[in-house]
């Protein structure tokens, strides 16, 4: 391994001893253990063979960093360390005792991954450092360490309380000193305000609750095992959760079940004359996240970013923007329907199928058939054909029931004509109340989005003809509804990103999709855009900003500031442009395009559509703000309106509000005939920024395509769409038209 990857691995492995992944960090605690040569030269030596043991196994260098395989075998290290002075046979006892925890702990997260979906934590550790403090009574020809500088490291005058701390802090890489205890809590402070509540929190909550129970002070305060209600405090706190009143709650409740198994396991093996080192931490957490993933708890964290402030600004974006465990079909027609039933409607839509949606056509009057009414023909929705919603595999379907003449229902086969469809996702869509004989498609058949399946009728119970929509997680007919929301949906000229409210007479549409804008957002690996930034507050600063597309190790596509290694990670799925992750500085200038564009509906008509943003790029947002946001993840947020005009401007209005009040920001962003964003401009009070682009380097994988063909292209799509037709084909190509049935007089475009 390269020594500088060696270096930067070594100090990452070391700041995960607080449960934290920072470098500076983990320099401070490096320095820490080093205060001792012993402990210091022993977790060195340590941490190297797992290294090499790792590879002898096959572990790559990313699962031996990412993983608790280093950080164990660190932990390891420094207990040795702690026992004995640096010696061939202190180091050979190293080398093995180290090598075991390698193997031990690969062994041990195998199987708590595959089988409980839980980290291993530092068990491995707390396995052998039992074993070697059992096996240590007969070790006579190890050299004890005597070298514990401890009264040079002690701060004369502190108070008991606060002293307690500051060692239980310092056992963190086994120096229980008052020195090394402030610095790790200085470090603590400046890398978290969250982490540092946590510490104090989960110290004194569970301190506290011992001097409760012994009825000493001196006894409580002196513990060298409440290090392990630090760890609780912070494990559930703010690492493996996210930051909330609920996880602090349920992380003191743990640190307090923890003091009960830290004097049980003291007493149980005082006897052996071993500490119970991390015992009880292990015990508590694993337990509590079992029970937690169990429950798909909404708590968990699956980010794991560098500091808690960071999941937590992560969570509540992702949690106000994408909904994945919703499903999202496709609207089941073309052009602009209107809602006849919505959800929990006054008429059938109660009980298991609150959440179904029905549908019909109606007139500019709002009437859903010319002439008497008294023909099925006479309505405009009846014939209609009706689409997939979603891709899958056709799994029930009725063809055979009768349509009822309006204003009669049949009373025995509720939901007449039908068809199941099973999504990939996991959740099926149906559609009822089809025209006889108007079905299309046979069970186990495959469908794609957009796959004509039957016509709109009038069989079953309706008293009308229209479709019946709805999802759920059983494969036949009339099973309960479960809540989805349709993606690529337009309610008058908002598009729908997120879950939305319908209401009885509410007309939807499809989005129309724009060639034009899928075009210039099809950014390929190695595209490079060259910006003019000009920052103007009080003086202007102009500099010059390049950006890279590139390809994380998930697959995930980021753009790549390499000036700041920022990451601007983005998505180009089911008809939406989306910016969803933003890592690194925040004087990228990349975080422009997150605020003025963090979503684009690739839509070829004017739309307006709302989008939360994330509150951690703001200017105004710091520490503090996410800190308090912690009790309360509604107290500082974002959200920005956006208006696409003409498929080459979009202007945005973001609404801030912290707990000072409620501030604004005004964007734009502009596309030109080039690919990717030509200009985008933020404004907040008398702040200005502007990203201007001056040049793009393709990717060397991309064809060339002669510039006036592009040009042709663009222009031909532009004009299809705002007159309605095609331009000829050329020999030899194909055009694929949907021809629609002539409409009924009076009727709206279907």
């Amino acid at each position: 391994m390269k020594t500088g990857n060696y270096v930067g691995n070594l100090l990452t492995s070391f700041s995960f001893l607080a449960l934290i992944r920072n470098r500076v960090v983990g320099i401070m605690l490096l320095l820490c253990a080093c205060s001792n040569p012993s402990i210091g030269g022993h977790a060195l030596i340590a941490y190297t063979t797992a290294l090499y043991c790792g590879k002898l196994i096959g572990l790559s260098r990313r699962q031996m960093v990412s993983g608790f395989y280093t950080y164990n075998s660190l932990l390891v290290g420094l207990c040795i360390g702690y026992m004995y002075s640096l010696s061939p046979l202190s180091v050979l006892l190293t080398l093995v005792a180290s090598s075991f925890t390698v193997f031990i702990g690969y062994a041990m997260s195998v199987f708590f991954h595959h089988f409980l979906h839980l980290p291993v934590l530092n068990l491995p550790f707390t396995i052998i450092a039992t074993l070697l403090f059992l096996a240590s009574v007969s070790y006579s020809n190890l050299p004890i360490n005597t070298v514990h500088p401890l009264s040079l490291l002690t701060i004369p005058g502190l108070p008991l309380w606060f002293s307690g701390l500051l060692k239980n802090l310092g056992i963190l890489v086994f120096l229980p000193c008052d020195v090394v205890g402030l610095c790790i809590l200085a470090v603590i402070a400046w890398h978290s305000r969250i982490m540092l509540f946590l510490v104090a929190a989960g110290y004194y909550c569970g301190t506290l609750f011992l001097w409760l129970l012994k009825g000493s002070y001196y006894s409580a305060f002196t513990t060298t095992f409440s290090f392990n209600f630090i760890l609780i405090a912070v494990a559930l706190g703010g690492y493996f959760l996210i930051p909330s009143p609920r996880s602090y709650v349920i992380a003191l409740i743990n640190v307090l079940i923890s003091v009960i198994i830290v004097d049980a396991g003291a007493e149980f093996w005082s006897t052996h004359h071993i500490p119970v080192f991390t015992l009880p931490f292990t015990v508590v957490t694993l337990t509590i996240l079992y029970s937690l993933r169990i429950n798909r708890s909404p708590l968990l964290n699956h980010a794991f970013l560098e500091t808690p402030e960071q999941d937590l600004e992560h969570h509540c974006n992702y949690s106000a923007r994408f909904s994945h465990s919703v499903p999202q079909p496709r609207l089941p027609f073309l052009g602009t329907w209107a809602v006849y039933q919505s959800f929990d409607d006054s008429w059938t839509h109660k009980g298991n199928w609150i959440d179904a949606i029905d549908f019909v056509i109606e007139d500019r009057n709002g009437t859903t058939f010319i002439n008497d009414g008294n023909s099925l023909d006479d309505y405009y929705c009846y014939g209609k054909p009706l689409f997939a919603p979603v891709s899958g595999t056709v799994v029930a379907l009725c063809n055979d029931c009768a349509d009822n003449p309006p204003g009669t229902v049949d009373q025995v086969n509720n939901w007449g004509n039908y068809v199941i469809i099973h999504s990939p996702f996991g959740y099926y869509v149906e559609l009822s109340h089809c025209m006889r004989g108007s079905v299309c498609v046979n069970v186990n058949d495959q469908v794609s989005v957009g796959t004509r399946v039957a016509l709109c009728g009038n069989s079953g119970y309706s008293p009308q003809p229209h479709v019946h929509f709805q999802c759920q997680y059983a494969a036949y007919a009339g099973a309960p509804a479960v809540p989805f929301f349709f993606s690529s949906a337009v309610i008058d000229s908002e598009y729908l990103l997120t879950p939305h409210p319908f209401h009885r007479g509410q007309r939807v549409r499809p989005a129309s999709p724009s060639r034009f804008l899928e075009r210039r957002l099809q950014l390929m690996l190695d595209d490079t855009f060259v910006y003019s930034y000009r920052y103007c507050r009080k003086n202007t600063v102009r500099r010059s900003f390049e950006c890279t597309i590139a390809m994380s190790s998930d697959g995930s596509y980021h753009f790549l500031d390499r000036t700041t290694n920022s990451r601007l990670f983005f998505s180009n799925f089911d008809g939406v442009f989306r910016f969803y992750r933003f890592e690194g500085s925040r004087t990228s200038p990349l975080r422009l395009f997150f605020l003025a564009l963090p979503s684009l509906p690739l839509c070829s008509e004017n739309i307006i559509w709302t989008d939360s943003v994330n509150a951690a790029l703001i200017d105004r947002h710091g520490t503090l703000y996410t800190f308090l946001k912690s009790f309360n993840h509604r107290a500082f947020n974002a959200a920005g309106t956006y208006r696409l005009s003409d498929e080459t401007r979009i202007n945005g209005t973001i609404t801030v509000r912290s707990l000072t009040g409620t501030g604004f920001m005004t964007t734009t962003a502009e596309f030109d005939e080039m690919k990717g964003i030509f200009c985008v401009t933020v404004t907040s009070g008398n702040e200005h920024h502007e990203l201007r682009r001056e040049k793009v380097r393709a990717s060397k994988y991309e064809p060339v395509v002669p510039a006036a063909a592009v040009h042709d292209a663009d222009a031909s799509s532009r004009s299809e769409h705002r007159t309605g037709h095609r331009p000829h084909a050329k020999p030899g190509s194909m055009v694929v038209t949907l021809i629609s049935e002539p409409e009924k007089e009076n009727a709206p475009h279907a």
